[in-house]
């Protein structure tokens, strides 16, 4: 296992569209790119979009309360603290809070992506600004394109 470099202090972002807070536990350049690992905390009705990935895979482990998972057939999966579930790259997804109480759960990205943890910032800011269309996207196609690529 790679060497972390010390990390003085984990950053922590909030996205009011998503109704997700994240804190980057691990970055792909302190774990000189083997995985990022993030702690995601989602209000009552938070969740994201169906979307997929192409250059990396996502392992969610349900820490508090129950994380719901969809797939790309429409398949649910409900993790209980402590499970886990692996969705390998291309394979859409999206991860939502079916329940009534806030939920936490991690997310180790393997390999680390500098350009995830990129986006999901500039994702934050855009929907502080209200800048997110009623589906949870940004409304503008130019920053949906600079947060695909």
């Amino acid at each position: 296992m790679p060497q972390l470099i010390q990390n003085t202090e984990h950053k922590t972002i909030y996205n009011p569209a998503l109704k997700e807070t994240i804190t980057f536990l691990h970055t792909a350049d302190s774990t000189h790119g083997a995985f990022s690992l993030l702690e995601i905390s989602l209000e009552p009705g938070g969740g994201n979009p169906m979307h997929l990935h192409g250059s990396y895979s996502e392992l969610f482990t349900a820490r508090v309360g129950t994380l719901g998972l969809e797939l790309q057939d429409g398949k649910q999966i409900y993790l209980q603290p402590g499970e886990h579930f692996l969705v390998h790259k291309s394979v859409p997804h999206r991860f939502f809070n079916p329940g009534e109480q806030p939920i936490t759960f991690t997310n180790q990205v393997e390999p680390g992506s500098k350009g995830l943890e990129q986006t999901l910032q500039i994702l934050a800011g855009l929907a502080s600004v209200v800048r997110y269309t009623k589906g949870n996207i940004p409304s503008n196609l130019f920053h949906l394109a600079i947060c695909g690529k």
